[in-house]
């Protein structure tokens, strides 16, 4: 019988909490498939710590040194399949250069037998160039697998027709789940990025503060039930620029570091709502129970708005070009909060069947 074996390189926004954790809970599936060698080249240690309790194998080296590795173990006769890391692609994605020479990688590796596995990430808008290239390098892969339908409908767009779906790895945060019932929470959290695809943007960030104090000005948010919360590093700024506009200049804060993952999640713990337009932020809030409202462009905001449309939760969805008030809003969700919190809790435990289905049937062979 062929030893099987998983490659996975853990480079990734290692100040961005959200992608450290989507990586680790995968690698924790995939722990029960095959072998699995995780490259943790460049990776911080603590980084490197946390994937070692994943129960995969920890090795460093440059990618060009993992891909002989891998090619020498297919021609010994093993089974090697690579598995891409999860997130959001879009843009040009690494430029054209690196592209196509990742298309050519991809065809040597099926010409010897190595299966190519991407579970559980969002894709587009392309470049057109891009877009080409995606098409031609998804014919050389095992599974190609979104997690939202706005990017399945996309991909097939570009003729990736072997497109399959598979939820976001925060799913799978399903024991992670707080037990303090929604209607003793008081406190918001709000943590906002300062744009979309990665383009900071003061207007954008004037057209949150725009609809927050409405919030304000109601009395829904004060200075004393509202954390600023900056789960990826470089959010810290945007946050800090939403409070003083705000006026709650003494309001309290939390920026991620290496030490505090705990205290995030314990703060989503005893949270009632959280407005953000981070996608990890809003699920992993929601799997401590706390009632996440995406406020963001519904129409540019694919992956967010995809995902709350397909877990049935299209009524949370904010739109910040919309003409509704957030307070008229909030108040809607407010009057309905305790089927939304019944609704979330079946969830988790739905999409987390689903990706651990998913990922047994493309590599359980």
């Amino acid at each position: 019988m062929k030893e099987k074996y998983i490659f996975y390189s853990a480079q990734t926004q290692h100040e961005n909490l959200g992608d450290r954790i989507i990586n680790r809970e995968l690698l924790k599936q995939l722990a029960s498939y095959g072998k699995v060698f995780v490259n943790v080249n460049n990776c911080p240690i603590s980084y490197q710590e946390e994937l070692a309790n994943t129960g995969a194998n920890l090795i460093s080296c440059s990618f060009k040194s993992m891909v002989l590795r891998m090619a020498r173990l297919t021609l010994l006769s093993d089974k090697v399949i690579f598995v891409m890391k999860p997130g959001h692609f879009f843009g040009s994605d690494g430029g054209l250069t690196k592209r196509i020479l990742g298309l050519a990688l991809f065809f040597f590796w099926r010409l010897i037998g190595i299966d190519v596995c991407r579970f559980g990430c969002s894709v587009g808008p392309y470049e057109k160039s891009i877009e080409i290239i995606e098409k031609f390098r998804s014919y050389f892969m095992r599974v190609y697998s979104v997690r939202e339908s706005i990017s399945e409908i996309y991909a097939r767009s570009i003729g990736v027709n072997k497109v399959t779906r598979c939820p976001d790895m925060a799913f799978l945060l399903l024991k992670s789940m707080n037990t303090i019932e929604i209607n003793t929470r008081r406190d918001f959290v709000i943590s906002f990025r300062a744009g979309t695809l990665g383009v900071n943007d003061y207007k954008y960030l004037d057209g949150v503060v725009r609809k927050l104090k409405g919030l304000r000005d109601r009395g829904i948010i004060n200075e004393d039930n509202t954390i600023f919360l900056s789960q990826v590093v470089m959010d810290a700024e945007a946050n800090d620029y939403i409070s003083a506009e705000l006026g709650f200049n003494n309001a309290r804060s939390l920026v991620y570091s290496e030490s505090n993952e705990t205290s995030i999640f314990e703060l989503y713990g005893c949270s009632g709502f959280v407005l953000s337009n981070r996608l990890h932020v809003l699920l992993f809030a929601m799997s401590q129970g706390a009632i996440p409202i995406p406020m963001v462009d519904v129409s540019g905001h694919n992956k967010i708005t995809g995902i709350f449309s397909d877990i049935g939760l299209e009524k949370l969805l904010f739109d910040l070009d919309g003409e509704r008030s957030a307070e008229q809003h909030f108040e809607l969700i407010i009057n309905d909060k305790s089927a939304i919190s019944n609704q979330i809790k079946n969830l988790f435990e739905v999409e987390a069947i689903k990706i651990h289905n998913t990922i047994k049937l493309a590599l359980g062979s």
